[in-house]
C-alpha cells in the first residue's frame, strides 16, 4: 500500500470474519503488510451471536473465514474517531491466567464465575450457552492499556466445564479487565 501512486493520505479498511479467531492478530497482520504508519479502520462480521457462520463480500463472491481489505486514498487527510461507547462498571480485576483469547482465571478464581458474579448475570446464563451468549453480548470486558486507552474484548462463549471465557481477541495475562 505504501507503493500506491496518487494521493499521500491513506487508510486501510479491513473487514473480517468475527469467528476467524484472534482479531488482534488480524490487525497485526495488516500492519505487517502496510506498515504501522497506515491507519486501519476495521470491523468484523457477526451472525447475531449464534457463533456459527459469517460472510464477507469481495467482488461477486461471499467468502467465509476471510479478511477483505480496501485501500482508501485522498488528497486531504482522513479524520478517524475511535469510541466504543461502553463505560466502566465496578472495580478493576486482574487476569491471572489466560492463553490467547481464552481467559482461565480472574483474580485467581475461575474466570466464568467471576464474570457471572460481577455482572449479576441471570440464572439461565450460568448453565445455558445460548442464554450466556445473549447476556455476554451486552457485557464485554474492558482492558486498561498502558497508553491510558481502554480496549473492549467481546466475550463470545463460555466453557461451563472448565469455567473459562473465550473472547474474540487476545486477553493478556496480567491485563486489567
Amino acid at each position: 500500500m505504501n507503493d500506491l501512486e496518487g494521493p499521500s493520505h491513506r487508510v486501510l479498511l479491513v473487514l473480517t470474519d468475527g469467528l476467524a479467531g484472534d482479531q488482534q492478530e488480524i490487525v497485526r497482520g495488516a500492519h505487517s503488510v502496510v506498515g504501522a504508519g497506515v491507519p486501519l479502520v476495521a470491523g468484523c462480521a457477526g451472525d447475531d451471536m449464534r457463533m456459527l457462520r459469517t460472510s464477507q463480500l469481495c467482488d461477486d463472491q461471499a467468502l467465509e473465514n476471510a479478511v477483505v481489505a480496501a485501500a482508501l486514498t485522498s488528497d486531504a487527510p482522513f479524520g478517524i474517531g475511535v469510541r466504543h461507547g461502553w463505560r466502566r462498571v465496578g472495580e478493576p480485576m486482574l487476569v491471572t491466567k489466560s492463553a490467547g483469547t481464552r481467559v482461565h482465571r480472574i483474580d485467581d478464581h475461575p474466570a466464568l464465575d467471576v464474570y457471572l458474579e460481577r455482572h449479576d448475570a441471570p440464572p439461565e446464563a450460568h448453565t445455558d450457552s445460548a442464554a450466556f451468549t445473549r447476556f455476554a453480548l451486552t457485557h464485554p470486558l474492558g482492558l486498561d492499556r498502558r497508553t491510558g486507552e481502554e480496549q473492549i474484548r467481546v466475550v463470545g462463549e463460555a466453557d461451563f466445564e472448565e469455567r473459562s471465557l473465550e473472547c474474540l481477541a487476545e486477553v493478556p495475562q496480567g491485563g486489567l479487565p
